[in-house]
């Protein structure tokens, strides 16, 4: 799906084409550039494949930058495995293609697999930064399933005709949402190793016998002042008054 601005309304006759004046960002789009910049040297860079669909049962995938050379160029195929592993919080090669074939299987549709799902989803996968296999599988069945919920909530919104068809993609689409909540929640337990933090704030406040004085004979009248005056523990000077 390729997704460009469009302008709604009443079809108007074709405009001729001139070539667009260059953008100039104002400050704050500057900034919001440079964010994004400091940002992206931060986190890690994520891997890209490139797919190449001959049927439905013959795919070819290359990575980068080994994309038409890989186990040809031993330099370019090497980058490209470094790529992934990092990518997917892994050492191990094996582990990492395995991992690569889920998300593939998982983002694959009817017409096979998606170049542009693919790649969206190990992006996704290098911002969660994987720190362990477990982490690694976990990011991998997140995506997954993120996929997953988008699909049946564009089915109930433009392939569902009856009641039944209705409850049926409903209920898999709530079903997929608590699995997603479950899933985080476990990345959440698992990274900070299931403890929970409780913040304790201690707030102290100091009042004299004269403002106690004051509050209670608010709340309870003469009497419950009174009562205070003659207490013991109370000042000199008010016992003597």
């Amino acid at each position: 799906m390729t997704i460009s601005p469009a302008r709604v309304g009443k079809r108007a006759k074709a405009a001729p084409i001139t070539p667009a004046e260059t953008y100039c960002p104002r400050d704050a789009e500057l900034a919001e550039i440079a964010v994004r910049e400091q940002g992206r040297s931060l986190h890690r860079r994520p891997p890209k494949v490139a797919i190449v669909q001959k049927d439905a049962r013959n795919t070819q995938v290359w990575l980068e930058p080994a994309m038409s050379v890989f186990g040809k160029d031993e330099n370019a195929s090497t980058v490209a495995m470094a790529r992934l592993a990092n990518g997917l919080g892994l050492v191990s090669g094996d582990a990492s293609l395995e991992l690569l074939n889920q998300i593939i299987v998982a983002t694959s549709g009817k017409a096979g697999a998606s170049e542009d799902k693919v790649n969206a989803s190990l992006a996704f996968i290098a911002e969660l930064k994987p720190r362990d296999p477990i982490e690694a599988m976990l990011a991998v069945q997140m995506v997954g399933t993120n996929f997953l919920i988008g699909r049946f909530q564009e089915r109930l919104c433009t392939g569902v005709e009856t009641i039944p068809q209705l409850d049926a993609n409903g209920g898999f689409l709530i079903k997929l949402l608590r699995t997603f909540a479950a899933q985080t929640e476990a990345w959440r337990r698992y990274r900070t190793g299931g403890e929970q933090r409780v913040s304790v704030t201690h707030q102290h406040v100091t009042v004299n016998a004269e403002q106690a004085a004051i509050a209670v004979g608010a709340r309870g009248g003469q009497g419950a002042a009174k009562k205070i005056d003659e207490q013991p523990h109370a000042p000199h000077s008010q016992q003597s008054a």
